[in-house]
């Protein structure tokens, strides 16, 4: 049997690119269309195939832009035929965009048809569903009704049935939705749906979109009205009064024919199962639209399973030829009590609409004023980073925690957003990141962001864009900050190499990682070699008693010759030897550099140590300096700690020299307040003459003969008297 079809396409092959989406269109709506780009296959007899097709086909397109060619012609010939044996068969003019005569010059047989106008393209929404209600009609069955016939005679079921009120009561419960005033954000969002819609279907209506919130207290309702499309009983019909279908639904198709990314990014409404939230709310929904060259329609429900009225007026006013919608709604008794509950719809307002343009509100008469906040208050610094048609992402660097948070479309998803939320994502980094709809895939209730491709990818791009804004932030150089980065980009150092050498070094020359790298979870924003530069730039030392960055101090002891750097660690006090040595050090000219141990906590929940000590290694094989620990200094270094002989007394030289000789040792002598009277540095021993046990011996000795302060040293040397 050959296969039926509700319409065949008729065009000039010319026109081809402006027919295609009207197919996909067309067969989105469930209508079988035959169109030859799709039912002539190669080698295929294309002529008999066509006749075929028109003949098997209820009805017929014909569109119309330029001059029709010969095949064009020839096909609307055979319509016009089949139409006057078949009553029941109908053609369709439809005039496309561009097309050269605003009057086109249609058949005889046409002229009397009543014609689909799109020379205004496809954005008017209404004209395309007039072109599938010409063809066919939808039906609808009211949600407070389920056919009864659904099964066989024999008893067997011919499908699903649904209990629809089960069904209803979790669309619209907090199984569904986290909380109960997210209700507030939906009518908000098809609001501003429903103006972007209006400005790109109808540019030549001028004037800028306008959302108005309205809370009274007293009467205890909540109001949304726009400047928007409005509703006509089509759409009403068809997608107010139907629970699970968008007004977006209409929109994809536009969107892959005209690609205008600006209308795909204001599109964010779930019209249907957005809207019956409310009932999580309301005993009572007033609904007052007026569409473009319509009657407006008021609208009365008092639940979620009654039947719809339409009083000639309604209380909230509107006037009648103001284009656009309001929704009322009225709370539940419960919902109005003093302290009976949580509800606060200015608090809600408040908090969804962070980021949401042409709105006011409202509150018991008097103007509030909405904040646009990007969770960077209190932030040292503060950097955007924005992807066209996709998102704007806004960083701060805090001494604080900082929240990361998202919203879509101005309208807040969530305060903790994982799936977006890079593995090393400090907490003392946050922000917001606003996107644009459909970049990322948000569940039903739209508080949360579903992890799949699209997530990870965001997340991979948050990763850079802290790498862009750590960037920023030591260029900047701002005071204060410096404190926060330091340990930051040690711990980045530490956790690079650690990355770099499990991925067996691929990237580790190159500084930057590669797409091939992105596509790992573990992988920090910063390269080894990226955070080894901005190190340098950050971390503050002291050179010569004064302040300056790593790589200015570097600079300074290259140029004199001295490519040493000394570390010493926290817990060095003034009456420690080697704090003792570090002071000296200082005073020699030499980098002496403290080493500790940094703590950073991540958003993901981990915590991570890192020594400056391992940095400093890091950096002393990158920049080509050595490093010591103040216990080894080199003995060049320290040349100053040995006295030279003609400060010590004769009689202490010839002891020396004669413990030295029997000994095959050499033992240093030096002068060295506050340090005990043997010590040992760099794998030498030094006897301390300023120490007051020394002093008291040169004294008590000095009429005696020398063996005898020989001995006593020997004892204070822990060698063996012999």
């Amino acid at each position: 049997m050959s296969e039926s079809y509700d319409t065949f396409l008729s065009y000039a092959s010319t026109d081809r690119e402006y027919v295609r989406p009207i197919y996909d269109y067309l067969t989105e709506k469930g209508l079988r269309v035959w169109f030859d780009q799709v039912n002539i296959r190669p080698g295929d007899n294309w002529i008999a195939d066509i006749a075929k097709g028109l003949e098997n086909s209820k009805s017929c397109v014909v569109f119309f832009r330029k001059e029709p060619g010969v095949w064009h012609q020839r096909e609307t010939e055979i319509a016009i035929g089949k139409r006057e044996t078949d009553k029941s068969f109908k053609i369709f003019p439809v005039i496309l965009q561009d097309a050269d005569d605003p009057e086109p010059s249609l058949p005889a047989f046409l002229r009397s048809t009543a014609l689909v106008d799109l020379r205004g393209g496809l954005r008017n929404l209404q004209v395309l569903w007039s072109l599938v209600a010409a063809i066919r009609g939808d039906q609808s069955v009211p949600i407070y009704r389920v056919p009864e016939e659904t099964a066989d005679d024999d008893g067997r079921p011919k499908g699903y049935r649904a209990e629809v009120n089960k069904i209803i009561a979790l669309l619209i419960g907090e199984a569904l939705y986290s909380r109960r005033d997210v209700s507030i954000r939906e009518l908000i969002q098809n609001a501003v749906d429903a103006c972007e819609r209006r400005v790109t279907s109808h540019p030549s209506v001028g004037g800028a979109p306008a959302i108005q919130v309205v809370i009274n207290s007293e009467e205890g309702f909540f109001e949304v009205s726009d400047n928007g499309d409005g509703m006509n009983l089509r759409l009403l019909s068809e997608y107010f009064a139907v629970i699970g279908k968008s007004i977006r639904d209409e929109e994809d198709i536009i969107e892959r024919a005209q690609d205008d990314e600006h209308s795909r990014a204001q599109l964010i409404s779930k019209f249907g199962i957005g809207f019956i939230s409310v009932y999580m709310l309301a005993k009572r929904v007033l609904v007052s639209t007026t569409y473009e060259g319509c009657e407006q329609i008021n609208l009365e429900i008092r639940g979620i399973s009654e039947r719809f009225s339409y009083p000639d007026t309604s209380p909230v006013g509107r006037p009648p030829s103001k284009v656009g919608t309001t929704v009322r709604v009225y709370f539940k008794d419960k919902f109005r009590k003093p302290g009976a509950s949580d509800l606060n719809p200015q608090a809600a307002v408040e908090e969804f609409c962070r980021h949401v343009r042409h709105i006011s509100v409202i509150k018991d008469g008097a103007l509030l004023e909405l904040k646009d906040s990007w969770n960077t208050e209190g932030a040292a610094v503060v950097g955007t980073i924005e992807e066209e048609s996709r998102y704007e992402l806004r960083l701060g660097l805090s001494h604080k925690n900082l929240g990361f948070y998202a919203s879509n479309a101005g309208f807040l998803i969530d305060r903790r957003v994982e799936e977006i939320t890079p593995y090393f994502m400090p907490t003392n980094i946050g922000g917001e990141i606003n996107f644009n709809p459909g970049v990322i895939d948000l569940n039903m209730a739209r508080d949360r962001i579903v992890a799949n491709e699209k997530s990870a990818q965001v997340r991979r791009e948050v990763s850079d864009a802290i790498r862009e804004f750590l960037g920023m932030v030591v260029e900047k150089n701002t005071p204060g900050t410096q404190k926060i980065l330091q340990p930051l980009l040690v711990t980045y150092l530490d956790a690079a190499l650690k990355y770099e050498e499990s991925a067996g070094g691929d990237h580790a020359a190159g500084g930057r990682r590669t797409s091939r790298d992105r596509d790992r979870d573990e992988a920090p924003p910063l390269s080894s070699i990226e955070a080894a530069e901005l190190l340098l730039k950050t971390w503050l030392v002291e050179l010569d008693g004064k302040q300056m960055s790593l790589r200015d101090a570097l600079g300074t002891l290259k140029e004199r010759d001295k490519f040493r750097v000394y570390y010493c660690a926290r817990y060095y006090d003034q009456n420690n030897l080697f704090a003792i040595i570090r002071d000296i050090l200082k005073k020699l000219g030499f980098l002496v550099i403290q080493d500790d141990m940094n703590k950073i906590e991540f958003k993901s929940g981990h915590d991570r140590w890192a020594r400056d000590k391992q940095a400093l290694e890091q950096l002393a094989k990158k920049y080509y300096f050595d490093l010591h620990s103040i216990e080894k200094p080199l003995p060049a270094d320290i040349l100053v700690l040995v006295t030279p002989d003609d400060k010590v007394s004769p009689q202490m030289l010839r002891v020396m020299r004669s413990i030295e000789k029997s000994r095959s040792e050499k033992v240093y002598l030096s002068r060295l307040k506050g340090a005990p009277v043997v010590f040992e540095i760099g794998g030498n021993i030094y006897l301390n003459l300023e120490s007051v046990l020394i002093k008291k011996l040169e004294r008590w000795f000095l009429s005696y003969d020398d063996s005898i302060l020989k001995s006593y040293i020997l004892g204070l040397l822990k060698y063996e008297i012999r």
